[in-house]
């Protein structure tokens, strides 16, 4: 097994964590994604492969859930490289090169934003996840920082 860090253990944790109220998309659900995208990058509009690493779900809200409506196709150049935790309007503004364009692609997302509106109370109870993952976190830190002490006592 290959070794982890601390910094990607942690991240194990919170995506397991907000996975208990917040799992990520059945492969159905995803389907449905690529199929309104029409597999292409809801920003730039770029064609994508399905199985292709370019090809992503990316939150329109950086620290949104994961209900569907806050996913959308997305190339990884756009939500790996350049979009990262940005508002997705003011990101859109740039990778359109012309009013129209612009237009037609924030009428897009913003339709499958309303198609997809939450049914539960998931979003009041997000915050909550976030507490207890800053607790999970904080006692990781300490965990380390004693473990880190430890070894130098007997180094």
């Amino acid at each position: 097994m290959p070794r982890m860090s601390l910094g990607q253990a942690k991240n194990t944790i919170k995506r397991s964590l907000r996975a208990i109220l917040d799992p990520e998309h059945s492969e159905r659900e995803r389907m449905r994604v690529w199929e309104f995208f029409n597999s292409c990058c809801a920003y730039c509009a770029c064609n994508l492969v399905k199985g292709e690493r370019k090809a992503h779900l990316d939150h329109l809200a950086h620290d949104g859930s994961n209900r569907l409506g806050n996913r959308v196709l997305a190339c990884a150049t756009c939500n790996g490289d350049e979009k990262r935790d940005r508002n997705w309007l003011e990101f859109l503004k740039e990778k359109t090169p012309t009013q129209a364009a612009f237009d037609e692609r924030r009428r897009k997302i913003e339709k499958w934003v309303s198609m997809n509106q939450p049914t539960g109370s998931l979003e009041k109870h997000l915050s909550q996840v976030e507490v207890e993952i800053a607790r999970v976190i904080l006692a990781m830190d300490k965990a380390a920082s004693n473990l880190r002490a430890l070894k130098r006592a007997h180094k």
